[in-house]
């Protein structure tokens, strides 16, 4: 996938978000922006009584040694890359594209984290999947929402990490299961 791609799905819309060229984003892979009002309904509910229907997804480097960087704590010897979707506050509004490529806050994200996973892959490889998977929410095959999900955050994780396996498998050529 080459430069910043959106897809509409039945679920909503995935948009790719400019990685900033500035030294806070340096291990910024790739970020997507999904509005996904479909998956919605199901309960996502924040503390405020107010639903979100906005994920951000994103793929972040663990490189040893960058400046203005603390170490990366890694899951497993050799993981160079973790991918992470989080759910989006919507009580300061709807976040957009245009807004988080040009300002310099932070995206009000809920906790916990719904998805992190880390994995051993190239740059090129990750921002394929990551590419692959925001397609995947808005076309309804995975969900961003551990509430939507049988097992909560646990069961969403390992659904994530099945997918994101399978596709890196399909990225790289070699042959995997259906």
């Amino acid at each position: 996938m080459s430069g910043p791609t959106t897809h509409s799905g039945v679920m909503g819309r995935a948009e790719q978000i400019p990685v900033p060229d500035r030294p806070d984003a340096a291990e910024t892979l790739d970020w997507w922006l999904i509005t996904a009002p479909g998956w919605t309904p199901a309960l996502t509910l924040n503390a405020a009584g107010t639903l979100w229907s906005q994920w951000l997804l994103l793929v972040v480097r663990l490189r040893d040694d960058q400046p203005g960087f603390p170490p990366p704590v890694r899951h497993f010897d050799g993981a160079t890359h973790e991918l992470m979707v989080a759910s989006i506050d919507p009580t300061p509004g709807p976040v957009t594209v245009g807004g988080l490529a040009a300002a310099r806050v932070l995206v009000p994200l809920l906790q916990p984290m719904n998805v992190a996973v880390q994995v051993e892959a190239t740059d090129d490889e990750m921002r394929e999947v990551t590419g692959l998977l925001a397609h995947a929410v808005v076309d309804g095959i995975i969900c961003p929402e551990s509430w939507n999900v049988a097992g909560g955050n646990r069961e969403l994780t390992r659904g994530w990490l099945t997918s994101i396996t399978k596709t890196l498998a399909h990225v790289r050529g070699e042959v995997h299961a259906p």
